[in-house]
């Protein structure tokens, strides 16, 4: 009986020290980690895909500010998944997107574009609206 006591007395000890120490770790004030990206890009809007002869889409958006912005990242897919994804070094508005039916694409297809804004860092800002265009 006096050995249960023993036993028991331990694991107070054991259970008061483990929460001592837990108190005191846990009473230190902690600043908040800093923002991953200082400064957010913003999103393009007003995206448009429209197709054109010989199997041409012409993509156009506006950007309201393009202090940070290096180039854009446009995302191209169909029904079946993400086709393929191309980095346009440029801060223009407009891209041409001349080669949907090569490389395996087929004919009578709809394809959903989205187009984001990158930074020097590549950092992808939040995505425009997605827009979708019939090729055929």
């Amino acid at each position: 009986m006096l050995r249960n006591r023993e036993t028991a007395g331990v694991w107070y000890i054991l259970l008061f020290g483990m929460l001592l120490a837990g108190s005191v770790s846990c009473s230190k004030e902690h600043a908040a980690p800093v923002e991953f990206h200082q400064t957010l890009l913003d999103m393009p809007t007003q995206l448009e895909a429209e197709f054109q002869a010989r199997r041409r889409v012409i993509l156009t958006w506006t950007m309201e500010d393009i202090a940070n912005v290096s180039g854009y990242l446009v995302s191209l897919s169909d029904t079946t998944g993400l086709l393929r994804e191309s980095l346009v070094a440029d801060t223009t508005h407009t891209i041409e997107e001349s080669s949907l039916t090569a490389e395996g694409f087929v004919d009578s297809t709809w394809f959903f574009i989205r187009v984001s804004a990158v930074d020097s860092s590549l950092f992808r800002g939040p995505a425009a609206h997605l827009d979708t265009v019939f090729v055929f």
